[in-house]
């Protein structure tokens, strides 16, 4: 079997992926272990930047249908309600931000939404089919899968979380740290007797923790975590629905919930790890695969697909004739922004789980009463909302001075019209596979393409007339000036061999 590309996970990183290159025609193959979808919920949040770029990829309005947004969260110190937390960081959406709030929903869902537009643009998984081993040449990627076939591939790209066959076999370790003083049981329960109209959790003072979050649309099902010790031995106890039910009793308080069934039972410690590159030849590596970290802000589903948004149109670009250096460029951006995630991850890990100590009073006597303060939680939410993720200092962005929009940010949505009066939003010209040119107040000196469009807008917010944008296929700016010919060399120098 021959392709372009082989990717090895089919979670939300490599459909993703998958779907970002079937929307440009190229030939890939996506494959899995497991032998059907994965259960469970796993992460169960979608970010404001996470939903533009499902806006991109078609599937907003399934995300939205499916999922919900500003559940409160109901934390208890002991058995004793404290606070109530409004989570969701604004009343109502902006012109520049469609979608303000996290949208809460179960990892299955969101990868069984992504599988169905993957088919609607001729694509599939191939699940049963695990990666067992590669091999690399100038040329391609030579993959052996547990099905007895190979596959020959101009690249591969590993999706495969964080026990990854891909990286384990590039030798790339992971570096960072795991919280080892604790452990965490995850499950989807089904129940009676609690308010489904929030999230519930519960701090003891013993540094026990459990929480119970509904999931909108799954037929009942909670999402189920509390924290374990390591006994002297250093043994955790496995998940069960005997042991979910004596831990709630026991944190709660509560004698007049049920739980009566458990779908999915995991457990797991929480890491802050990241390998140090995320290509090696012609092999890259997406998602957890390259980085884990603790769910504290519900930042690794979203990290993980844009990765994938990110990589996708380089790997199509170097396909069509761009130089290979294109893709030295996804290391760049994402490395960084993968550190800024772990590190304030695990801030808020420790802020929130600290067991003993100054962090633990910290939590109970000045956290706790500080995020009652709206203005305290919506600052909180902006921080992990991922909408200001930019890359000013990327080898594909050129500088600019004066005034306007910074190359390197990504290029908030708008509702303006063109030069000719015509009402237009700017995330609808924006959406596909494309570049594009946007002449502001006046006409680019440069004709649209297949790969290139270009608009003439009368305004555009942060713009003086007479500014040129030239936007990413991942609506990012890759560079500004005055004079649009300066955009058309730039583009020609990343997509142009020797140029």
């Amino acid at each position: 079997m021959k392709m372009d590309i082989l990717i090895s996970g089919a979670g939300p990183t490599g459909l993703t992926l998958a779907i970002e290159l079937a929307r440009r025609g190229v030939p890939h193959v996506i494959i899995d272990s497991n032998a059907e979808p994965a259960p469970g919920s796993r992460g169960k949040g979608l970010q404001p930047r996470s939903l533009e770029v499902l806006h991109d990829l078609g599937v907003i309005d399934e995300i939205r249908a499916h999922g919900t947004t500003g559940l409160p969260l109901r934390l208890y110190q002991g058995h004793e309600l404290s606070i109530e937390l409004a989570t969701a960081g604004a009343k109502e959406p902006r012109p520049d931000v469609p979608y303000p709030d996290l949208v809460l929903l179960p990892e299955w869902r969101v990868e069984a939404i992504l599988r169905d537009r993957l088919t609607e643009l001729g694509g599939k998984v191939l699940f049963g089919a695990e990666l067992t081993g590669f091999e690399q040449d100038e040329d391609g990627v030579t993959a052996s899968l547990s099905t007895g076939e190979q596959v020959r591939a101009r690249y591969l790209v590993g999706c495969d979380g964080g026990h990854s066959t891909v990286r384990r076999a590039l030798g790339l370790s992971m570096n960072g740290h795991t919280h080892d003083d604790q452990y965490f049981l995850v499950g989807d329960v089904t129940l009676d007797g609690l308010a489904d109209d929030a999230a519930h959790a519960w701090f003891g003072p013993d540094g026990s923790y459990l929480a119970l979050s509904p999931l909108p649309h799954a037929d009942g099902a909670w999402q189920y975590q509390a924290n374990v010790i390591p006994d002297q031995d250093g043994a955790v106890p496995e998940p069960t629905l005997d042991i979910f039910r004596r831990l709630f009793a026991e944190r709660s308080g509560r004698a007049d919930v049920t739980l009566r069934e458990a779908t999915w039972l995991s457990r797991y410690r929480f890491n802050a790890r990241m390998v140090s590159s995320y290509r090696k030849g012609r092999v890259f590596l997406a998602g957890d695969a390259a980085h884990v970290h603790s769910p504290a802000g519900g930042q690794g589903m979203n990290t993980g697909i844009q990765d994938s948004y990110n990589l996708a149109w380089k790997l199509a670009a170097t396909l069509g004739g761009a130089p290979e250096s294109l893709l030295d460029s996804y290391g760049a951006e994402r490395i960084p922004v993968a550190a800024h995630v772990l590190a304030s991850s695990s801030r808020g890990f420790e802020s929130v789980f600290a067991l003993t100590g100054l962090r633990r009073f910290l939590r109970d006597h000045l956290i706790f009463p500080l995020v009652k303060l709206p203005a305290v939680m919506a600052r909180l939410l902006a921080k992990t909302n991922q909408l200001d993720i930019a890359y000013p200092g990327s080898p594909i962005t050129l500088p600019a001075t004066g005034h306007g929009p910074r190359p390197g940010d990504r290029l908030p949505d708008a509702r303006t019209t063109t030069v000719d009066g015509a009402p237009v939003r700017l995330f609808d010209l924006l959406r596909g596979t494309h570049w594009t040119i946007l002449g502001i107040g006046a006409r680019a000196a440069a004709d649209g393409t297949d790969g290139v469009h270009v608009h003439a807008l009368a305004a555009l917010p942060g713009c003086r007339p007479g500014t040129f944008l030239l936007v990413r296929p991942d609506g990012y700016i890759a560079a500004r000036a005055t004079d649009p010919k300066i955009l058309t060399d730039h583009l020609d120098s990343l997509l142009t061999p020797g140029v």
